[in-house]
């Protein structure tokens, strides 16, 4: 699993939810570094999400657990699918999915013993790579996101389309240098607010953001369109899509190995004189 549309995507859109939550009061016009503390906590944000839903796969934080088990992204992940198939309505100024991923990644932080949680319940032991020290990320006590848009982000993660329907994916096969290629994926991306109407289009081989007006006839067939004040991404190159990182599974590695390279090394592996030691 490597870095993936949908996982640029829900970034885009915990950064659309940040600044479209009028109580963070986040005015891009007020300072040119906003932008780019928007886009650094996104990406911080999408990264405990992945983080999270890497060690509940792991079961490294126990869903097993009932008591762990109602706090879990895991069950926040089915709840928010049931509400999206279900077409419900889900409102950008209500904070109820924010909250309890707040309360999610302070006992994550603190561990269970410190949030006063009896061991016979359930035990976390505290967490301290700083990635969800509050201390460390004042930004997401001082700013929230609406549930319409932790929703669509979440799911965005949390399933994939086949083509047919929308599947869960499997996140006990990644690997923690996978979650790492694909953070390093992400930083390619630059955050932009759009001063008026932008499309991507098809140009030399990449797609590229442009102004709809410089894009003209071309703007009908554009992929993808933002409107004044909606946010996009890009690489430094001004592309709508960056190459990324894929991976492709150890066992299918090891089987590539096996078959099209040990043929070859083999037969000429008896000529080679083992070397003596110093």
């Amino acid at each position: 699993m490597g870095l993936t549309d949908d996982q640029c995507r829900a970034m885009k859109v915990l950064a659309e939810g940040f600044l479209q939550s009028l109580s963070n009061r986040l005015d891009p016009a007020e300072s040119g570094r906003l932008v780019e503390e928007i886009r650094e906590n996104a990406l911080r944000l999408l990264y405990r999400l992945l983080f999270i839903f890497y060690a509940e796969s792991r079961d490294l934080l126990n869903v097993k657990n009932d008591h762990y088990r109602q706090l879990s992204l895991q069950k926040l992940k089915m709840e928010v699918a049931e509400k999206l198939d279900g077409r419900e309505l889900l409102l950008p100024i209500s904070t109820t999915f924010w909250d309890r991923l707040s309360n999610l990644f302070r006992l994550i932080n603190d561990g269970s013993e410190k949030l006063g949680i009896p061991r016979e319940e359930f035990y976390i032991p505290p967490y301290n790579g700083g990635l969800f020290d509050p201390d460390k990320n004042p930004f997401f006590t001082e700013n929230r996101i609406g549930d319409r848009f932790v929703a669509e982000a979440v799911d965005l993660l949390a399933r994939s389309d086949d083509g047919r329907k929308k599947v869960f994916v499997d996140y006990s096969s990644l690997e923690i240098r996978h979650l790492g290629s694909i953070y390093e994926g992400l930083l390619e991306y630059r955050l932009r607010v759009a001063e008026e109407e932008m499309v991507a289009i098809s140009e030399k081989g990449a797609e590229r953001w442009l102004p709809a007006k410089e894009a003209g006839s071309d703007a009908k067939k554009a992929s993808d369109q933002v409107p004044p004040g909606g946010v996009y991404l890009v690489t430094d190159k001004g592309e709508r899509k960056a190459t990324g990182s894929y991976y492709t599974p150890d066992s299918l590695v090891k089987h590539l190995v096996e078959s099209a390279i040990d043929p070859l090394i083999k037969p000429h592996w008896s000529s080679v004189k083992p070397t003596t030691p110093l």
